[in-house]
């Protein structure tokens, strides 16, 4: 069959990543309920949310110039470093008994940054530690364990915070950064020093040139904000509305939902490894955004317990398969050396659509309750045809 972690490099970063993942969606879970027990305040838990964005979206670009002049590797490393130092000073705070709410604020702010300059790196750090045949099976695994943190994290956190309390929880998530840190420095990475603009607003200027002018990146861009527009309310507004308001289930059953559509996504990421000799990646990036919108269409005309379970589990399924292919179109439009500065502009852009997304649908639902399963329809309505319309876009179907 196969190693299904591919090589010893790609091993280490996978399972570090792996260990961190788990250990953030303990500490969010951790982080959520001390605000809730401290503050009871909606606006501090927003205000966190953004304090978590921020970073990303002002600073995204120009971080992107640095994962592509930097040493990848250490830029993963060292990032993961600071955020364990980060962390753990808030968990020693708490273990003191002085921990403040400005005190999260600014962690957040900082380990935002760290995040958002570890993201562009650590996705243009995997093409060069995996041979080209087996990329397809690296995002693939990727996709799969970051859905199997999924399924369990939230549950895993909760029982934790009961357990050995909110500052012990603060404190296994710093751990688990610094245990990341060590495994990737193992990793065997030769740094091509990249040619371009040594000044980050040149190097930002470059890559937004690179990007205008590759005349199916701005439309593939632009596709995939509308698309996010489309999903971002979805966990946060439209999902926790539909199962309480209108299918009158109680936690447990969003708690149900996230988990069948962890296991979906266990379930795409294993058939998207299983598919990497294909190469007609525009059709996937077509074929399965398409699917999630007329289930999630579906959903919103039709709501019922069973179809609510049913359907999250297959747009589960079609989340990893979706996501793969469209790494796997960026990864051949984008050479090594611009990587760094394109993966950073797109998760700017996706950023900005949030905020966007959810005040639009937020406002709305504030106003209309009974409007939900409309918005719902909606959104998948607009998923499935921005998936479309990629056919429209130059050069697609050559990809």
């Amino acid at each position: 069959m196969g190693n299904p972690l591919i090589n010893k490099d790609f091993a280490l970063l996978a399972i570090g990543q792996f260990v961190s993942a788990t250990g953030d969606q303990v500490h969010q879970i951790a982080l959520l309920w001390w605000i809730l027990d401290k503050t009871g305040s909606p606006a501090a838990m927003a205000a966190l949310g953004m304090a978590s964005l921020v970073p990303a979206m002002v600073l995204g670009p120009f971080l992107g110039v640095f994962a592509d002049k930097l040493d990848r590797k250490w830029v993963v490393v060292w990032m993961d470093f600071a955020r364990a130092v980060l962390i753990g000073t808030v968990a020693g705070l708490a273990l003191c008994g002085t921990l403040k709410l400005w005190h999260l604020y600014a962690a957040t702010v900082l380990a935002s940054t760290a995040s958002a300059l570890f993201e562009p790196a650590v996705n243009a750090l995997v093409p060069r530690i995996v041979p080209d045949s087996a990329l397809k099976k690296s995002q693939a695994v990727q996709q799969g364990l970051n859905s199997m943190v999924g399924v369990y994290g939230p549950f895993l956190g909760g029982v934790l915070v009961g357990w050995v309390g909110i500052s012990m929880v603060f404190l296994l998530n710093a751990i688990s950064f610094f245990l990341s840190g060590v495994s990737e420095i193992f990793i065997t990475y030769h740094h091509r020093v990249a040619q371009g603009r040594a000044n980050p607003l040149l190097g930002v200027r470059e890559g937004f040139r690179f990007i205008r002018k590759t005349r199916t990146l701005p439309w593939l861009m632009g596709m995939l904000a509308c698309g996010n527009f489309a999903l971002a309310p979805m966990g946060t507004i439209l999902v926790p509305f539909m199962i309480r308001e209108v299918l009158h289930q109680t936690a447990r059953g969003l708690g149900l939902f996230f988990a069948f559509a962890g296991v979906g996504g266990v379930v795409g990421a294993v058939l998207a490894g299983g598919f990497q000799k294909s190469t007609q990646h525009h059709r996937a990036v077509i074929v399965f955004p398409t699917l999630q919108g007329l289930l999630l269409a579906s959903w919103g005309l039709a709501p019922s317990v069973v179809w609510t379970y049913t359907m999250a589990f297959l747009i589960g399924i079609c989340a990893p398969l979706a996501q793969v292919n469209i790494n796997m179109v960026f990864f051949k439009l984008v050479p090594d050396e611009m990587r760094g500065k394109v993966f950073a502009f797109r998760m700017t852009f996706l950023l900005i659509i949030t905020p966007v997304a959810l005040s639009a649908y937020g406002a709305i639902a504030s106003v209309w309750t009974s409007s939900i399963p409309y918005l719902v329809v909606a959104s998948g309505a607009i998923l499935a045809a921005v998936a479309q319309l990629m056919r429209l876009v130059p050069g697609f179907r050559d990809l």
